[in-house]
């Protein structure tokens, strides 16, 4: 075929296909008729689909699992968990479902008991919401009234000891009157904290002796006082408890009895090297 037929095959216009043309038409003109119950029907379906995981109770939780508390009876805590996944959010959604769980509201329903380091919240199958609970250690007691609380490394109250609890032989019991105690309050700083415990590690290392408790002073708070069996300490923050007990070994030196005679004794330990006693 020469060029001129090849151009002229070319720009030769097809014959228009009336059918597919009638089909498309159509198409469109069913398209718009349908498309308002289309967009109905897709509502409902997300609505359904919204009611299923909201109010199925494949996704409620039901059960609340308690690990790693000792100081606090897991049941307490259990039965304060359980009443923050009652009623509703947003007066529609359950609290005990477990795509809109509230963290924060179960943090702090367990914080009303404890201040722990760490609360892990996990919603596990079998409608089961697991909690596990590191406490912190407790490194002292304080003792108000007729309460008793812990106190954690940095001097924060960490629980209330119910009554029935007996505090661990060697243990350190700080003293202090009219203080308000509130879970998760600060009573010491840490300075204050690794302070007392210095001091009783160095009588127990030094002189086998173990305080009885540890009194802090309200209108002088620089003053401590650490008593003994038979024998009261007076002692400050502003000096080191190693600078502080080292007097006292001289003293003990010299006048061996003062351990001994079980008189009561008063030793101020609070200037330099002047050591009073009485």
């Amino acid at each position: 075929m020469n060029q001129r037929g090849w151009k002229h095959f070319g720009t030769r216009s097809l014959p228009k296909n009336t059918y597919y043309q009638k089909e498309r038409a159509e198409s469109k003109e069913y398209v718009g008729r349908t498309w308002p119950a289309r967009v109905i029907a897709s509502v409902f379906g997300v609505i359904a689909v919204a009611l299923t995981l909201l109010y199925n109770p494949f996704f409620s939780l039901q059960t609340v699992s308690i690990n790693g508390v000792h100081s606090v009876p897991p049941e307490t805590i259990r039965t304060r968990v359980a009443e923050t996944l009652n009623g509703r959010r947003w007066y529609i959604v359950p609290r005990n479902n477990i795509f809109f769980l509230d963290r924060g509201a179960i943090r702090s329903a367990i914080q009303e008991f404890l201040i722990p380091e760490s609360i892990a919240i996990t919603p596990e199958w079998g409608n089961i919401l697991s909690i596990q609970i590191n406490e912190f250690p407790v490194v002292l007691y304080w003792k108000e009234g007729n309460n008793r609380y812990s106190i954690n490394q940095h001097g924060f109250i960490t629980e209330q000891i119910p009554n029935s609890y007996i505090v661990p032989l060697g243990s350190v019991i700080v003293e202090d009157a009219g203080r308000t105690m509130t879970i998760g309050g600060q009573v010491m700083d840490v300075q204050q904290v690794r302070w007392v415990l210095d001091s009783a590690k160095l009588l127990k290392d030094q002189f086998h002796l173990q305080p009885v408790s540890v009194v802090v002073s309200r209108t002088v708070p620089d003053i401590v006082e650490i008593r003994l069996e038979y024998i009261t300490l007076t002692m400050t923050y502003n000096d080191t408890p190693q600078a502080q007990i080292s007097r006292l070994k001289v003293l003990v030196d010299t006048k061996p009895a003062l351990l001994t005679d079980k008189a009561r004794h008063t030793i101020d330990l609070r200037f330099g090297e002047k050591v009073y006693y009485h």
